[in-house]
């Protein structure tokens, strides 16, 4: 917070996160619940994220993930712009739901595909979450639970 004397000004910068970045599965999963979590909370508005990749997602000083940068949120099932990033098949009749926040952070998790393969229980978790329009069903799922 800015302090103001009569000739000087201090203020503090310090950063809101850092990038997220993945080593093993224990971490993964820590990840994912705490997006679902955020997703949740967002859905309780009636809100969807809209632009769910990792660029998006910050782990902060206490060890807790963030989603970030919200400008394209908006109310469930209103018309948006079209992002590059959405994938085209998920969009119906130029409306995004929450379906596709699911699909979106489907795809995140696929690109540690290496970390999930072998395991059924993750696998598992997978198909549910492409299915799935609860976040708070998802972050439920054996899979997350420690």
């Amino acid at each position: 917070m800015p302090t103001f004397t009569r000739r000087h000004m201090r203020l503090e910068l310090s950063p809101v996160g850092y990038p997220v970045h993945v080593r093993d599965i224990i971490q993964l999963r820590h990840t994912i619940k705490d997006m679902l979590k955020g997703l949740a909370f967002l859905r309780k508005l009636g809100y969807v994220h809209r632009d769910l990749r990792w660029a998006n997602v910050i782990r902060d000083r206490y060890g807790n993930v963030r989603l970030i940068d919200l400008e394209h949120a908006g109310l469930e099932g209103t018309p948006d712009h079209f992002l590059d990033t959405w994938p085209i098949s998920g969009v119906q009749d130029g409306v995004y739901t929450k379906s596709m926040d699911n699909v979106m952070l489907h795809t995140m998790i696929m690109t540690y595909h290496s970390l999930i393969q072998d395991d059924e229980e993750a696998l598992n978790f997978m198909a549910k979450l492409k299915t799935s329009n609860s976040a708070e069903e998802t972050v439920l799922h054996p899979w997350l639970c420690d």
